[in-house]
């Protein structure tokens, strides 16, 4: 059995204009990145995961560093030219991931089958990140930090599976166990976003506002948000959608407030209603003001 899974959505960085090009002048070089992501992580389930995780560690860091990073994708086994940008952040990954199989189904809610079984992909870990400079010879460090996750990926098992069907499933699993979570480790340190208040009538669009606060050295340019909540009332369970839309420019040490009506969001699986508020984020920003940060 081939079933597509539709693993998690990966926030893409939104990338620049492209400059015009004259019919009579050669093609102008590639510019060199503000900033460049190097990626390690301890996991070794399989050689596809590994290389899928590490694949997915750097696309989700350039999606978080929009305008910084060169928007050609690059094999992560291979590391970026010393020099060729003047930042890298370095990011490393120690954690676990396992799958396991519930005793019982799935709940569900709405016109689903009420009998959906699935796996879980459990991961856990910490990611190490390290931004430094390039002087020329070496990469001194800036600024360094961590953060933990702790997630697991549910895939739904369609009934009447056979034995080699749940070996296709529990790998597809496996492979949904990806690093979303490297986003919110750099997000949280230079550019903060939290749903900071809602207000409405349970069960109806909300009104809501959420906070950015630019702690990085380089002002922000462009900023798409989604987020994605749940509230309780009485026995009854709701999830909301927002998408808050920012451009202009936020310079280093601000903070604004995006407001906005969020639509009510249902899903099938009751495994929804229980997860905590969910926020990815694709900002764009501007290069060449860290410096003037490095400075103060």
């Amino acid at each position: 059995m081939k079933r597509e899974i539709k693993v998690a959505a990966v926030l893409l960085p939104l990338l620049a204009g492209l400059a015009v090009r004259s019919a009579a002048a050669p093609a102008a070089a590639e510019p060199a990145p503000e900033l460049d992501v190097v990626v390690e992580t301890n996991l070794r389930q399989t050689a596809e995961h590994r290389k899928a995780y590490l694949e997915t560690m750097l696309e989700l860091a350039r999606g978080a560093l929009g305008g910084l990073v060169s928007p050609r994708m690059r094999d992560p086994a291979t590391p970026p030219t010393d020099g060729a940008a003047r930042y890298r952040l370095f990011i490393r990954h120690q954690g676990t991931v396992e799958v396991q199989q519930n005793a019982s189904p799935a709940k569900t809610v709405g016109h689903a089958p009420a009998g959906v079984w699935k796996l879980v992909a459990r991961q856990k870990g910490k990611f190490i990140f390290r931004l430094a400079k390039w002087t020329g010879a070496r990469y001194p460090t800036l600024d360094h930090w961590s953060s933990e996750s702790a997630t697991s990926h549910v895939l739904p098992v369609p009934a009447n599976v056979t034995t080699d069907d749940m070996v296709y499933l529990r790998n597809e699993a496996l492979l949904a166990a990806m690093p979303e979570a490297v986003s919110r480790g750099i997000l949280d340190r230079i550019l903060p976003i939290q749903l900071a208040e809602t207000s409405g009538d349970p069960g109806k669009p909300k009104a809501y506002t959420v906070t950015v606060e630019n702690r990085s050295g380089w002002a922000l340019r462009k900023l798409a948000v989604d987020v994605v909540w749940c509230e309780q009332a009485g026995k009854n369970r709701y999830r909301y959608y927002a998408e808050p839309r920012y451009e202009g420019l936020l310079a280093p040490g601000k903070k604004i407030e995006l407001k906005g009506t969020a639509a009510l969001a249902p899903s099938p699986l009751a495994w929804d209603y229980s997860l905590p508020t969910q926020i990815r984020a694709a900002p764009t920003f501007v290069p060449g003001r860290l410096d003037a940060a490095e400075a103060k």
